[in-house]
């Protein structure tokens, strides 16, 4: 009797933010060029995003240092697992929606605005970024209400994997 499978430990790096990021490969090539002791071990996709939710990671960086990289961020993971579609929060009506929404609430916002929150959203850096535009100078408690309005919607937690916000006059 042989034993054909066997326990192996998944690799976690670390993001640019801090947070934990499991490696997957496309093919042996971006592997051994990534590293190249690394051993292939083939996993299914949805195995490996799987793996990666139940050890706490948020995110999933496909060939991790080559042209092609791509991270699979915490909103993505699950809708991928789930067979379910998903929209980058930037570019989901809801999530605009919603935004709108709470901004009804702070009367100095003059206007909101959402886009990619970064050149190379799908490298690193924030998912989403929100852009105030105030007509007057905004006292930080004020942002920070705002930031902790967003946060307490569980709907924009779980279509949102990271956000950064900038004031704009104007």
């Amino acid at each position: 009797m042989a034993d054909n499978s066997s326990e192996m430990a998944m690799v976690r790096l670390q993001a640019e933010d801090g947070r934990e990021c499991t490696p997957g490969f496309s093919g042996i090539p971006p592997l051994t060029a990534w590293h190249s002791d690394a051993r292939p071990v083939p996993i299914e996709s949805e195995r490996l995003v799987l793996g990666a939710i139940e050890a706490e990671s948020q995110l999933v960086v496909l060939d991790p240092g080559a042209e092609s990289s791509f991270l699979l961020r915490r909103p993505a993971m699950f809708a991928f697992v789930q067979s379910q579609p998903w929209t980058p929060s930037w570019a989901d009506a809801e999530v605009a929606q919603r935004l709108r929404a709470i901004a009804e609430s702070f009367p100095w916002l003059a206007r909101i605005g959402v886009s990619p929150g970064s050149n190379s959203v799908h490298l690193g850096g924030p998912e989403l970024g929100i852009t105030l535009g105030v007509e007057s100078e905004v006292p930080p408690e004020e942002v920070r209400r705002f930031q902790e309005a967003v946060a307490s919607d569980e709907d924009l937690v779980a279509k949102i994997d990271s956000l950064a916000i900038r004031l704009v006059e104007g």
